[in-house]
């Protein structure tokens, strides 16, 4: 603990180009292959289709979509499925027709010498098979993504779509003069047929596929997802079966399968009570599972949107993230590295929707600097090189901006100072394109409140805020720390002795101490955010600043209806370097959040680089949820750290928040044992990686 080495910097991807952009803010893409194969193959179904069973194939496909339609609609507040995915899948199902033709074929070549009837039971089961291995593919290779923004809605329709495809020649062709006497009027695609109901392979496919949704829900409760899964695949095979083999004989087994099955019932039955159980299931998921941010509630009129289809998509990549969260905490150790990875890039892509430039720059760009993305000043109209030009920014009279001090992803930082008294001063000012924003602005002046409730010597004080009268750029007027930040310390390679670390950290617990204490979490603690100037006696004395995506919690440390949550305009929440995980997933926060993000700093300090740091931002959020960090002593053996030092470092990083320290003075009082006793044992010592229990 005698240097810091200063970190590698890593350069900032080149911004997209303007077509991209206006793009991907239109949500479109110049061409798609996809879709391409969806028109191709809807014609080429239907043209085949005709060729087979004539024009009544065109009323066996209004059929089938007909319940489609019903279920779509009947899901509309849960489904993530998209139509033109339903189509896709429709389509699949359709060409698994002709894999189930090629593989009866083979059935009535290998069961010959059984007998019609169980060749017809063989079938049903093969059938059942060969239509969800379209849904189990789609599983496989959304992994990483797809498969965990399902709901359980999700699958039923998924398995709708694939049974209604797969039945439309065999219905077609079944009813060739049109709907059959004693056909359910609304719901097409199912008959009671002498007192026996007929399903079909839209309610078959759609019970077996229920069934996996039910099974992939509850995967960490393998014994209830195995019985789950295997339960609807049975009874569709079973109702597939006894009718098939109803067709061909009326034996005693006939009697018994349809026994067994209720006559159809059972199988109609439990389909729709799986539907039922899945809307409960997937409205209990989005009301519980969606933080209640600002970021994350449908925008008002379509600002920043373009137009109901994009609105839409809001809707759905809400709904993605409020899943993918569910299937993150209830993920097996092998899989909750891909949920992850999900929920992040979900909860990042809602955060910045509404400036699609800075959504696609931010999830790329990572400098060492600053991870978000800053207004430049000539982009206010301003020449850095001209001080005349600050005129042209219509502040009170009291007020004169002498030169720029630093960039901020919502504005820039002006040294200052007051006409009439003379006082330094600190002016930020808000980026006019976030000031013609009233969230930007409200955003703004919960800065001002948030930190001119706090009265600590550690923290900046506030002493004015105002919109300018002609320009309508909001100020806030702050004092003028005069010093560097911890961050150009670090970056200038300096060592920090160990009686300077003590004596910083201890200053920034005790003011996070107070504003906690105050229900105020800082959200954005890194090296740049602290503050270094000096007392008379040449002693070290710390300023926290930048509270500007602060939250203001209840009593209870929960979001309540007049809580405040706001985060900077089209930023990540916080900075990646720095970002608990529970931050980089999007979810609940507390002040332990803080103590997290203090935990990096106080890493960097010691060892001279971030605890985890990856290639873009997202990868950085996405190590913070999932690995844990070398050890100081692993990553600087050759400092000779005190265990103690390293112990109480590594259990402010502790993945789950119930294993860091659970208040600031609970920490400021285990840096001052090891203070004094740095050499001692460690207080309170952390969580091993590898625990079980050391994840979020």
């Amino acid at each position: 603990m005698t240097e810091a080495k200063a970190p590698k910097e890593v350069k900032a991807k080149s911004p997209p180009s303007e077509k991209k952009v206006k793009q991907e803010s239109q949500g479109v893409k110049s061409w798609s292959l996809r879709l391409l194969f969806i028109y191709l193959g809807a014609g080429f179904f239907i043209l085949f289709a005709w060729s087979q069973v004539g024009p009544n194939i065109l009323s066996a496909i209004a059929f089938n979509l007909a319940v489609l339609a019903i279920l779509a609609i009947i899901s509309t507040f849960t489904r993530t499925l998209v139509l033109r995915r339903m189509l896709s899948l429709f389509l699949w199902g359709a060409f698994m027709t002709g894999v189930a033709v090629l593989a009866s074929r083979l059935i009535v070549k290998a069961f010959a010498f059984a007998g019609p009837g169980v060749t017809e039971i063989v079938m049903a089961m093969v059938e059942e098979v060969i239509k969800l291995l379209p849904l189990v593919i789609l599983l496989i290779a959304g992994r990483k993504f797809s498969t965990f923004t399902m709901g359980m809605t999700d699958f039923i329709l998924a398995g709708a779509a694939l049974g209604a495809g797969f039945s439309c020649l065999e219905y077609a062709a079944a009813h060739p003069h049109g709907a059959s006497f004693g056909q359910l009027a609304w719901l097409p695609t199912a008959e009671i047929m002498n007192g026996r109901m007929i399903s079909g392979h839209l309610i078959w496919s759609s019970l077996a596929a229920a069934g996996i949704g039910f099974g992939f829900f509850f995967k960490t409760k393998w014994r209830v997802a195995a019985i789950g899964a295997a339960v609807g695949l049975a009874v569709s095979m079973l109702d597939h079966a006894a009718y098939n083999y109803g067709l061909v004989s009326q034996d005693w087994l006939s009697s018994i399968f349809n026994v067994v099955a209720l006559n159809g019932y059972l199988a109609f039955g439990l389909w729709v009570i799986s539907i039922a159980v899945a809307l409960f299931v997937d409205m209990k998921i989005l009301i519980k599972a969606v933080p209640q941010f600002s970021e994350f509630k449908v925008p008002k009129g379509l600002e920043g949107l373009d137009g109901l289809m994009a609105m839409w998509d809001f809707v759905i990549d809400r709904r993605r993230l409020a899943y993918s969260l569910h299937h993150y905490a209830n993920a097996p150790e092998t899989l909750k590295k891909d949920a992850a990875v999900t929920s992040s890039l979900l909860a990042q892509t809602l955060i910045n929707f509404h400036i699609p430039e800075r959504r696609l720059r931010t999830l790329d760009a990572m400098t060492r600097e600053d991870l978000t993305l800053v207004a430049g000043i000539n982009d206010m109209g301003l020449d850095r090189g001209d001080p005349d030009s600050l005129d042209e920014i219509d502040l009170p009279d009291k007020y004169k901006l002498i030169s720029p001090l630093s960039e901020g992803g919502m504005g820039i930082i002006y040294s200052g100072e007051h006409i009439h008294t003379g006082q330094k001063l600190a002016i930020k000012l808000l980026h006019p394109t976030f000031a013609r924003q009233q969230k930007a602005v409200d955003r703004f002046q919960h800065e001002a409140k948030a930190v001119g409730a706090l009265q600590h010597p550690n923290l900046v004080t506030i002493s004015d805020f105002g919109i300018t009268e002609r320009r309508r750029i909001p100020y806030l007027v702050m004092e003028l720390i005069a010093g560097e930040n911890l961050e150009q310390l670090l970056k200038s390679g300096q060592a920090m002795p160990p009686q300077r670390f003590f004596t910083v950290f201890d200053q920034v617990f005790d003011a996070l101490s107070h504003a906690h204490k105050r229900m105020v979490i800082h959200r954005d603690m890194k090296p740049s955010n602290i503050l270094l100037t000096q007392t008379d006696d040449g002693r070290d004395f710390v300023k926290i600043v930048d509270f500007g995506i602060a939250k203001i919690m209840t009593g209870e440390g929960e979001e309540g209806s007049n809580a405040q949550e706001l985060t900077r305009t089209g930023d990540l929440i916080g900075s990646p370097l720095y970002m608990s995980p529970e931050q980089g997933l999007g979810t609940k926060l507390d002040a332990r959040s803080d103590i997290y993000s203090v935990g990096c700093v106080m890493y960097e300090c010691i060892v001279g680089n971030p605890p985890l740091m990856g290639q873009t931002a997202v990868q950085t959020i996405l190590m913070h949820v999932n690995e844990s960090p070398l050890s100081l002593r692993e990553a600087r053996p050759e400092l000779n750290i005190p265990p103690s030092i390293d112990n109480f470092i590594m259990k402010a990083l502790s993945k789950n928040p119930d294993h860091r320290y659970q208040t600031m003075d609970e920490m400021r009082e285990a840096l001052q044992m090891v203070r004094a006793n740095p050499m001692g044992p460690a207080p309170n010592p952390p969580i091993p990686p590898n625990s079980p229990n050391a994840v979020v």
